[in-house]
């Protein structure tokens, strides 16, 4: 634990090493202590930080079989089998009124998990306009919203300061179990969703990930 600790294991420190440098280091971290359930809980808990699911599947492929068959491990499965998105009600941020996060299974759908307090969420709000302007006719977008009850004040006042154009959906009823149903332990995380209901996770940070939404939107 302690060597996990000072190798910042699963964090992506900012140093010197480049992401597969770290996913790298991470597989070799666990090679060497494969029974480590601090390890298993520490990928578990940061599994938003991950470009991609085989990028975990590397490092937990490490791990010995009963420690994945520990409870994090199994979370961790479920995470790497789950390709298709499992629709929810939450109610709209406006008329409080029940609505499906996906309205439209023809269309791709963009499912972008934010909170009033997140600052990098806030960043990329231009990017996102830019987003739904370009390719609305072919995505709809779809804001879902992890503030508790005492912050979505906050959340309504930005939606209104940044004058959004899209859905805006609360989870502020049960937070924590809408991010333990998608995995979300890190914000800004987006989902991008086929028309078949396959999911792929997306960082929109990443000029690539969001060059890949024009991609596949435009093959249709």
């Amino acid at each position: 634990m302690a060597k996990a600790l000072n190798e910042g294991f699963s964090l992506f420190w900012r140093d010197t090493l480049s992401y597969d440098q770290r996913i790298s280091k991470y597989e070799k971290i666990v090679s060497l202590s494969p029974d480590s359930h601090h390890l298993m809980s520490a990928l578990y808990g940061s599994i938003g930080r991950y470009k991609s699911k085989e990028d975990i599947a590397r490092i937990f492929n490490n791990f010995s079989v009963e420690n994945k068959n520990s409870y994090y491990g199994n979370k961790i499965k479920e995470y790497l089998n789950m390709n298709f998105f499992e629709n929810s009600t939450l109610p709209d941020w406006q008329t409080n009124k029940l609505e499906p996060i996906i309205q439209d299974t023809t269309k791709y759908n963009l499912v972008i998990f934010s909170a009033s307090w997140c600052g990098p969420c806030h960043k990329q709000i231009p990017n996102l306009k830019k987003i739904h302007n370009d390719l609305q006719e072919k995505l709809n977008m779809t804001y879902v919203s992890i503030d508790e009850p005492e912050t979505v004040e906050e959340w309504k006042k930005l939606m209104k300061r940044e004058q959004i154009p899209w859905r805006s959906l609360l989870a502020k009823d049960d937070v924590k179990g809408l991010q333990n149903k998608y995995y979300i332990h890190s914000i800004p995380m987006a989902f991008l969703v086929f028309p078949n209901g396959k999911i792929q996770r997306l960082q929109l940070y990443e000029e690539k990930d969001r060059k890949l939404i024009y991609a596949i939107t435009n093959l249709k």
